[in-house]
């Protein structure tokens, strides 16, 4: 019967999932991506500002019309002296949608612990993306050499919403697990 149940609330999980997923990416895709975008932008130039020159002087966010839904959407900062650094930064920050439908879909959270992970979760794909965008502009000439190494942060990224959802939302159940078998690896040693 437990079995049942568990195969029920998965199949419950992956509906709630596609129905919240496809009008999420939809709207994020077509009307929140460039605004996102020029958020952690404009993050990640005060912090180049702070530790860079040429000074970032304003940044833009150039949407390429003949993308599908702006997955080619580039962040350009606009250098003092009139240079300029374009990177197509999009596929970067896509990584948040999925960590926020993940938690959408998941059935059992209360309003508020909901709203709190979807919060913190929030914050730290922020942070990170924006980061992680200094150090691609900070260590660009380093990069265009060695392309392995963003290469594999932006791994990382794409799996950070997977990982963030399953720390976030199921840290309790985590735990309860790993405590009952601490208390059962404990019990056999006694023995």
């Amino acid at each position: 019967m437990k079995r049942r149940s568990r195969i029920r609330e998965g199949a419950r999980f992956l509906v709630r999932f596609f129905v919240i997923a496809v009008p999420c990416l939809l709207v994020w895709w077509r009307f929140l991506l460039p605004h996102y975008l020029w958020l952690v932008g404009q993050f990640a130039a005060k912090i180049l500002n702070e530790i860079k020159t040429p000074l970032i002087e304003s940044l833009s966010v150039d949407i390429n019309s003949d993308s599908i839904l702006n997955t080619e959407t580039l962040l350009v900062f606009h250098l003092e002296g009139g240079a300029e650094f374009a990177i197509n930064y999009a596929p970067m920050v896509n990584s948040l949608p999925p960590f926020i439908v993940l938690v959408l879909a998941t059935g059992g959270l209360g309003l508020f612990r909901r709203v709190a992970i979807l919060l913190v979760g929030s914050v730290i794909m922020f942070l990170g993306q924006g980061i992680f965008l200094v150090g691609q502009y900070y260590f660009f000439d380093q990069i265009e050499s060695k392309s392995e190494i963003p290469t594999a942060f932006g791994q990382f990224w794409l799996t950070a919403p997977f990982i963030l959802w399953v720390l976030l939302a199921y840290w309790d159940r985590i735990g309860s697990i790993l405590g009952d078998d601490d208390r059962e690896e404990g019990g056999a040693t006694d023995s």
